[in-house]
């Protein structure tokens, strides 16, 4: 055996996504082993890898990595199998030098018609399905299935005429296990009854059962499968695993039958055993060690807690009450960022046999043992006594020694579990030992456990750029992809979609957010209609996540809504949320926006503070491709599968993004940053440019695009990332409170509401006439402003108009100043000035520069004519209005 065989080179590129972006990969080498030759799977490190020990495992790019690399004297890669994929080895079925194959083969490729592949030997196929096994065996000669618990070599060399996809074969791979092994998986291709009173078919109850075991027991799980690590012998696995089922059932023929469906059930079960068969001393000597009825002293009597007390008479039994409890659960809810809150599950019954409803008691509440009275009223009694209810707890605690624990996310996003990067979209991905749940409101977010042809998926996801122009949708995909990035780098700008109604806003904005889950424009995760605090905590439960705020319609609610927006898009743009304290003046927990805002609106709230943490992208129905629009609306579900893709391509790489994000925000600001502007404009598009870079590259990795493509692709987003961020700047500018102060003053100018005096008293034979309110003076050159009267006269304005003025007085005069509009006494925010019709008099007032003023308004006297703004200067009107 010293000659070493050649294996078929790895083509790569035929290599089903599906299975590309999971983290269940090694490496492998030809080694001999007791004159055999066999294949080893092989770790990062050199060491050998374990089929049933995930930490083993690597992704894919790093164990092609290592067998491109020549000095690794590595001959493949393979693939370690756990649901929900199945894997059929069809061994020397194939002649290597015609590709002729055996007819029985042939028939099974045929039957499952999925991916298949050659082996690296050429004689031999795979076959990669989407599926699950019954229990039983899984060999029959050159016939092997598995779904767990193995490693299959992987080359890419696809079976001509077979699909280039995984596909999902349940039932077709449950018909070919029962075809070659029986319906009982004996091997005999006959069904046999079985042989003592309990029936293998499982009950609705049992498979509930079953369902809720899963998801609370992690050693059930393992045992359940068929893992007897930790074991020294199969028949310690099988008491282990009777063991964990009658702590919940002690129904000895319910065990008996989930015994039987487990992948520890084999022939040895029935086999005759003194007075029963092994299966049934088995689960008896389980039943053995179910929960005693006396722990010290207390004990379950008559269904009800009973103390035993020692008197000089001997022991005294004292009822403590009239019924049994007991915690089968606890839950630990974790927000991703506060201590877990535990939560007790408690079962009881009253002393006459009758079920009390199952109790869920915060352990805060538990000790003062008042959840009683809150859960089953007046019907479970708790005896009089200073001591009982301490008892009581007592006893309670004790019983509930062996209690289950669950893990529940109350979040979405990347958490490491197990040593890994997890990304919990809403399902359990693929894992029964935890839980999430994000509460009803939020119960449309859902990524699917496998991603189903991720590069088709990834396909559909870029063609939502041609519904519309891309300053639509470019911002708005990579927003979306921007988002599973927010846990390296928080993304601190609110993407805002503006149009009037029936612009089909927020029905783009639902296609977009369905790469999370099931959303239409009526189910959107939530509305500006709701509450602030609502809003707040839905933006910090959907980390690493998108969540889009629908209809910012305020009508007679302007300040309202305007409060709720001010506070949602300045949480997300600081990255801070808002401090509070419980009654007892210790902090309540803080809950910061962790992942992308989108909202949708008519309008924008006008402050420039506000719209320099937003990017507005503008639309209207004219611009949407409607067939196109149709189209993509009808293949949503398929979006939340591409995201998938590529929340399993990032997780491997998730440790070293960092550096990575860091410098690449960095340089696209650089590229996008223009003098004089405000500085959150370019680092808005340099955070949808990280977004869209992170998709272009998952998109190359799988072939959904082509790099020179992908290159143009980046080109031109980048544009229309700094064409929206020149727009903005635009819009922020109209929104500067300098700006709007005066744009205001000269509408009022115009409507003769205020009037400004010249400096210099001047006569005539006619009287003077005023039209409005006097604010101040003015000359040729400057503007003399009562800073009080012309601030009221401004602010009233918006006020009557439904609309707020931005900002403070004292605000606005230091803008004034900073802005070089205002002339000013040192130390001081007004200028002490004589007016020389009124020299004994000194006002405070605001001197401001006529010609920076009509810079600042961009007007052109040649342009303006006689229009208001030259003409602050004119405190009377035009046309008929009485001369000085």
């Amino acid at each position: 055996m010293s000659d070493r065989p050649q294996a078929i080179p790895v083509q790569a590129e035929n290599i089903p996504a599906e299975i590309k972006s999971t983290i269940q990969w090694c490496t492998w080498k030809y080694a001999s082993r007791n004159g055999k030759r066999s294949k080893i799977p092989l770790q990062v490190d050199g060491t050998a890898a374990r089929s049933n020990t995930p930490s083993t495992w690597t992704d894919f790019a790093t164990a092609l990595s290592i067998y491109s690399n020549p000095r690794s004297r590595v001959d493949g890669i393979g693939f370690m199998f756990r649901p929900p994929f199945t894997g059929v080895d069809l061994d020397g079925c194939r002649d290597p030098k015609t590709g002729k194959i055996d007819p029985g083969a042939q028939e099974i490729v045929s039957a499952l018609n999925s991916y298949t592949e050659i082996s690296p030997s050429g004689t031999g196929l795979h076959v990669f399905a989407i599926g699950s096994l019954p229990p039983g065996r899984r060999k029959k000669g050159k016939f092997e299935i598995y779904d767990s618990g193995r490693c299959f070599t992987v080359t890419g060399a696809r079976l001509d005429g077979t699909p280039a996809t995984i596909e999902n074969r349940e039932s077709e791979i449950r018909a070919l296990n029962a075809r070659i092994f029986g319906s009982n998986g004996a091997g005999t291709g006959k069904a046999s009854a079985p042989k003592n009173s309990a029936s293998k078919t499982l009950t609705a109850a049992d498979r509930k059962l079953l369902q809720r075991l899963f998801k609370s027991n992690k050693k059930l799980k393992a045992l359940y499968t068929g893992s007897t690590d930790g074991y020294s012998s199969p028949s310690e696995a099988d008491l282990a695993l009777c063991s964990v089922l009658v702590a919940f059932t002690q129904d000895a023929d319910q065990v008996d039958r989930l015994f039987r469906s487990s992948k520890l059930f084999r022939p040895k079960w029935d086999r005759k055993n003194g007075d029963g068969t092994y299966g049934s001393r088995t689960i008896a000597k389980a039943l053995e060690t179910k929960k005693p009825t006396q722990i010290g002293p207390y004990s379950i009597r008559g269904g009800r807690f009973c103390r035993d007390r020692q008197t000089k008479e001997g022991v005294v039994t004292d009822p403590l009450c009239n019924f049994s409890a007991i915690a089968v659960e606890q839950e630990l809810r974790d927000d991703g960022l506060n201590e877990p809150t535990r939560s007790y599950l408690i079962e009881g019954s009253l002393d006459d046999g009758t079920s009390l409803p199952t109790a869920r008691v915060a352990a805060s509440r538990f000790p003062a043992m008042n959840w009683t009275e809150e859960s089953w009223g007046m019907r479970a009694v708790i005896r009089a006594g200073n001591s009982t209810r301490d008892h009581l707890r007592e006893a309670v605690k004790l019983f509930s020694a062996n209690i289950r624990t669950r893990k529940i996310f109350c979040h979405t996003g990347w958490r490491r579990l197990d040593g890994r990067w997890v990304y919990l979209g809403g399902t359990t991905t693929g894992e029964v030992d935890y839980e999430i749940d994000l509460g009803a409101d939020l119960s449309r977010y859902r990524l699917p456990s496998v991603a189903s042809d991720p590069l088709s998926a990834m396909k559909l996801s870029l063609g939502l750029l041609e519904l519309a122009p891309l300053r639509i949708t470019a911002p708005l995909l990579a927003a979306i992809f921007r988002a599973p990035l927010s846990s390296v780098l928080p993304m601190d700008v609110t993407l805002w979609l503006e149009g009037v109604t029936g612009s089909l806003k927020s029905t783009i904005a639902a296609l977009f957010q369905s790469h999370f889950g099931d959303f239409t424009r009526t189910t959107l995760p939530a509305a500006w209609s709701s509450t602030a605090n609502v809003l707040e905590k839905r933006a910090f439960t959907l980390k690493d996540s998108v969540l889009c705020i629908d209809e910012f319609v305020p009508g007679i609610n302007l300040h309202e809504f305007e409060v709720k927006a001010d506070r949602m898009v300045r949480a997300q743009g600081n990255q801070a949320g808002r401090s509070r304290l419980r009654s007892d003046l210790s902090e309540r927990p803080t809950f910061t926006p962790r992942g992308v805002l989108i909202s949708t609106g008519e309008q924008h709230p006008p402050k420039a503070s506000f719209l320099a943490r937003c990017l507005v992208i503008e639309i209207s129905r004219d611009e949407i491709d409607l067939a196109k629009l149709t189209e993509a609306q009808s293949t949503a579900g398929r979006l939340a599968h591409s995201m998938k893709g590529f929340v399993d391509w990032l997780a491997p790489r998730l440790d070293n993004m960092g550096e990575t994000l860091s410098q690449g925000f960095t340089e696209a600001r650089q590229r996008m940053t223009k003098a004089g502007r405000h500085l959150r404009i370019p680092e808005a598009g340099a955070h949808l440019y990280l977004g869209l870079d992170a998709m272009l590259q998952y998109a190359e990795s799988i072939g959904a695009i082509e790099k020179s493509e992908a290159d143009k692709l980046r080109t031109e987003c980048e544009q229309v990332f700094i064409d929206l961020g020149e727009a903005q700047a635009v819009i922020v500018e109209d929104e500067k409170p300098s700006r709007k102060f005066f744009e205001i003053l000269r509408t009022l100018l115009d409507q003769n509401k205020v009037a400004l005096l010249p400096t210099v008293e001047t006569y005539s034979e006619e009287p003077q006439k005023i039209f409005g309110d006097i604010i101040g003076w003015t000359d040729n050159s400057s503007y003399f402003l009562l800073p009080e009267a012309a601030f009221k006269s401004v602010s009233t304005f918006c006020r009557d108009t439904n609309s707020r003025f931005p900002v403070t007085l004292d605000r606005l005069k230091r803008d004034l100043v900073k802005e070089g509009l205002s002339e000013v006494n040192p130390g001081r925010l007004t200028l002490r000035h004589r007016i020389p019709r009124d020299p004994e008099h000194p006002k405070h007032v605001l001197k401001i520069n006529i010609e920076r003023v009509q810079n600042l308004l961009e007007l052109d006297d040649a342009s303006e004519g006689n229009g208001a703004a030259q003409d602050l200067n004119n405190y009377q009107g035009e046309g008929d209005r009485d001369a000085l």
